[in-house]
């Protein structure tokens, strides 16, 4: 089904083995979720690589300034933002 299908082209992105680094100990928070404009990252370490991509797999283009993330531009939808090897979903309104 066309769900089962996200679910395998999100576990191709996510679950890639990776070197172990201090992310894999520390949380990341996401807020407001959801939200129309700006998603702040709350993080315990710093945050050097920033993915996002759509309810297809497909990375999308975003803005990041000092840990908030400039969502105005994508299209309404549900979102996932990969930091490292851990990823958190977030919405669009």
């Amino acid at each position: 089904t066309y769900v089962n299908e996200i679910w395998k082209r999100l576990n191709k992105i996510i679950c890639k083995p990776t070197q172990l680094s201090d992310l894999e100990a520390a949380q990341f928070e996401l807020f407001p979720n959801p939200s129309s404009d700006v998603i702040s990252i709350q993080s315990d370490v710093q945050i050097t690589d920033i993915q996002v991509f759509n309810e297809l797999g497909q990375a999308v283009s975003v803005v990041v300034n000092d840990h908030e993330l400039s969502i105005q531009h994508l299209s309404k939808g549900m979102y996932f933002l990969k930091i490292g090897n851990m990823a958190k979903r977030f919405v669009k309104m």
